[in-house]
Parts: C-alpha cells; sequence; structure tokens
C-alpha cells in the first residue's frame, strides 16, 4: 500500500563470446542397423509423434506412423509388419491395448512400447507384461532404452511357467 515501489536490478555485463552450434548426430543403438528394425508409431498427439518419429529416425527406426488405432490398422492390412508397435495407451476410439491385442493376433512377434501420460495407467504399469511402459513426459533416450528392452524381450524366449496348472 502506498506510493508505487521501484526496482532497480543490476546485472554485470556479459562480454563472453557465443559459442558455436555444435550439430551431433546420434550413432544408431547398439546392434541396430538403420532401416533394419521397422516401428509403427500410433500417436494421437501430434507433436508428440513428432518428437517420438524423429528420435527413432535418428536412432536407425523406420518408423510408419499413424494417428489412431484405426488408421495402424489400415496401414497393417496394406501389408506393413513392424518389429516394433509404439503406441499411447489412452487415445479417441481404440486403445493401445486393444490395438496391441489385434496386431499381436495376426503378427505376434511384434514387441510393444506403451506410452501414457495419464496418471491411473501408472498404478497399473506393473501389468505391462506384454510390453514396456514409458510414461509421459520421457527423453528421447529413455524412448529408446524402452525401444531396445521391448525388442529384447521379444527375441528372448519366454521363461517357462513352473507348478502352473493349465
Amino acid at each position: 500500500p502506498g506510493p508505487p515501489t521501484t526496482l532497480l536490478i543490476r546485472r554485470p555485463a556479459c562480454h563472453a563470446p557465443t559459442p558455436a552450434p555444435v550439430s551431433v548426430t546420434p550413432a544408431p543403438a547398439p546392434g541396430t542397423a538403420p532401416a533394419e528394425r521397422s516401428v509403427l508409431l500410433v500417436e494421437d498427439e501430434e507433436r508428440v509423434r513428432k518428437l517420438v518419429r524423429t528420435t527413432l529416425e535418428g536412432w536407425g527406426y523406420a518408423v510408419t506412423e499413424a494417428d489412431r488405432a484405426e488408421t495402424a490398422l489400415a496401414l497393417l492390412a496394406a501389408g506393413r509388419a513392424p518389429d516394433l508397435l509404439v503406441t499411447d495407451l489412452v487415445m479417441p476410439g481404440m486403445d493401445g491395448r486393444e490395438l496391441a491385442a489385434r496386431v499381436r493376433a495376426d503378427r505376434p512377434g511384434t514387441a510393444v512400447v506403451f506410452i501414457s501420460g495419464f496418471v491411473p495407467e501408472l498404478r497399473r504399469a506393473d501389468g505391462f507384461a506384454d510390453g514396456v511402459f514409458l510414461p509421459k513426459p520421457f527423453t528421447p533416450f529413455d524412448l529408446i532404452r524402452c525401444a531396445e528392452r521391448a525388442l529384447r524381450q521379444r527375441a528372448a524366449p519366454a521363461p517357462a511357467a513352473a507348478g502352473m496348472d493349465l
């Protein structure tokens, strides 16, 4: 209350030269040759889809993208056979779990990374034995790490279920 207050902030002058921009091209992921592994990316948020695509392509993956599950299924019907499905869990229409189940019905060897920023899905993250769960927000490194883990899980033989009655 009362008369206006004036603040004066003094900062020292900086005369250091601005560093030149550095261009870094990421090396391919260990054991992955460029375009050797194909990815079907299904994400309804354009900005997230662009980040994921750019990251995966930078690491040598061949990426096909769809903005919803129904579009992804049409791509699969046209003959696209991905090594890896990266899908959002919560999308309009069909969700990521149903999409993954339908993809694996036709292509059982498809690895899956589920991504979601929907908090209740985090509580169920341990229920993703059929894929790898990656919560949003994530870094490009997190994405690559999860993609490689999903592909390794797909390649590893499933452990025998000892002592279980079927």
